[in-house]
């Protein structure tokens, strides 16, 4: 079964659910224009990581999320000599993922010596980044 026969076999599942981002209601505040090629790679992510929205606005905040990923990673392949990539976490912000998979349950305030005011955990994970 090819990629792209899986992917149409997901679209067709999720329009027949209604929760083809193309039936989204203009009452949605939350719904940003994105790019048919970020749709198609949210797509194809999501078959991939087997992943499911149960409401039509989880799935619109979790692709406005991808999209933001996405372009960050898009961004730091043309800065880094490394290869870069969307991992399992692609739907995740920063913060839901230091939550959810480092136990971390609090604000980032612990300050560094410098007077930069930037935390010890920001800068930990900017440099991951990096």
């Amino acid at each position: 079964m090819s990629l792209t026969f899986k992917t149409s076999i997901l679209l067709a599942v999720a329009a027949t659910s209604g929760l083809l981002l193309s039936n989204f209601s203009n009452t949605d505040k939350a719904v940003v224009a994105v790019s048919p090629e970020i749709h198609e790679a949210f797509s194809q992510w999501s078959l991939e990581n087997k992943r499911l929205y149960g409401t039509p606005s989880e799935l619109n905040y979790r692709l406005n999320v991808f999209a933001g990923n996405y372009k960050e990673v898009e961004q730091l392949r043309s800065k880094v000599s490394y290869e870069v990539g969307l991992s399992i976490f692609a739907d995740l912000t920063k913060d839901e993922f230091l939550t959810k998979y480092t136990g971390f349950n609090g604000s980032p305030t612990l300050k560094s010596d410098s007077s930069d005011n930037e935390s010890i955990l920001e800068k930990f994970v900017e440099s991951m980044l990096d």
